[in-house]
C-alpha cells in the first residue's frame, strides 16, 4: 500500500512539473524559466488574459492584450514559447493574424529594468541556439490536471484507509 501512495504521488508530482509550463502547477517546487520568468494561467475572466509570463513582481512581459509600442503590436494570444538559459522567446499573433517573435533577454544597459524586450517579425527571427520549446495553444492541460488531482485523492483515500486499519488493529491488541 505504502508503495502505491508513493508511485501515486511521484507521479502526480511529475505530472505538475509539466504543468508548471503552463502556469497550472499545485506546487512551487519545479525548474525555473531565465531571468526569474514565471508562467502563469489566470483565466479568462473579469478581464484577464489567459495566459502569461511574468517578472519576479509579477508584471505581465508577455500576455494577451499586451502593447508594444516600439513596434506598434498588442498581443492576442501567445502560441509557443522557448528558453534557455540566456533568454526567453514567444510566438504570439496579434489581432490581424500576423505573428511576431517577442524575445526577452537580460538588460546589460544601465537601467532600473532588468529585462530587455523586443520584437522580431517572424522572419527575423534565427533559432541557432538551442531553445526547449513549450506550446501553449495545444497543451492537453485539462487531461494533466485531472489526472494529477485524482492522483492525489486516490493518496489520501488510501493512505486514510491504511492509517484507519492501523488504528483499529491497534485498539484490538
Amino acid at each position: 500500500m505504502v508503495a502505491l501512495i508513493a508511485i501515486a504521488l511521484v507521479t502526480a508530482i511529475a505530472i505538475d512539473s509539466k504543468l508548471y509550463y503552463y502556469g497550472k502547477n499545485a506546487w512551487n517546487i519545479h525548474e525555473k524559466l531565465p531571468l526569474k520568468i514565471t508562467p502563469n494561467y489566470l483565466g479568462y475572466g473579469k478581464g484577464n488574459s489567459g495566459f502569461a509570463l511574468m517578472d519576479e513582481d509579477e508584471m505581465t512581459l508577455i500576455a494577451r492584450g499586451n502593447k508594444y509600442w516600439s513596434s506598434g503590436i498588442e498581443v492576442n494570444e501567445i502560441i509557443k514559447y522557448g528558453f534557455n538559459k540566456q533568454k526567453l522567446v514567444a510566438l504570439v499573433n496579434d489581432s490581424l493574424g500576423n505573428f511576431f517573435y517577442i524575445e526577452c533577454s537580460k538588460n546589460n544597459a544601465h537601467s532600473k529594468q532588468d529585462i530587455k524586450i523586443a520584437v522580431l517579425e517572424k522572419s527575423a527571427f534565427l533559432n541557432s541556439e538551442k531553445i526547449k520549446w513549450i506550446d501553449v495553444k495545444n497543451a492537453p492541460t485539462y487531461a494533466m490536471e485531472i489526472t494529477r488531482n485524482y492522483l492525489l485523492i486516490f493518496s489520501i483515500i488510501i493512505f486514510l484507509i491504511v492509517a484507519y486499519f492501523i488504528l483499529v488493529r491497534k485498539k484490538h491488541i
